[in-house]
């Protein structure tokens, strides 16, 4: 599933994907650029670490589309952690993001 319209500012967003993702029978989604509010990329709001923890407590694997170049050194420290993870990975295209999902389900 691809996010679409909106921005993830707080928790409750992340939990309205992760019901959006149920309500579609998948646990892949990736979330685009305009989806990550400033909110989500200050690690001081810590947001961007609930939602990646949720989503990996309902078994949900995101890709997030953003250029890391861009944002803060302590953002990029959790970009760079969590692409060690097999549950959340940030590309910076939509092939990346498509050829990391596809696999890490066949892993």
């Amino acid at each position: 599933m691809k996010a679409i319209g909106g921005e993830i500012a707080t928790e409750r967003d992340g939990l309205t994907l992760i019901a959006a993702c149920i309500e579609r029978c998948t646990n892949l989604d990736t979330l685009p650029t305009d989806c990550l509010s400033p909110q989500f990329l200050q690690s001081s709001t810590w947001v961007a670490g609930l939602v990646v923890q949720k989503r990996k407590d309902y078994g949900i694997r995101a890709t997030a589309l953003l250029n890391i170049e861009s944002t803060s050194p302590r953002f990029r420290e959790f970009a760079l952690q969590s692409n060690h993870s097999t549950t959340y990975h940030i590309c910076k295209t939509v092939d990346e993001a498509e050829r990391w999902l596809v696999e890490e389900r066949a892993s």
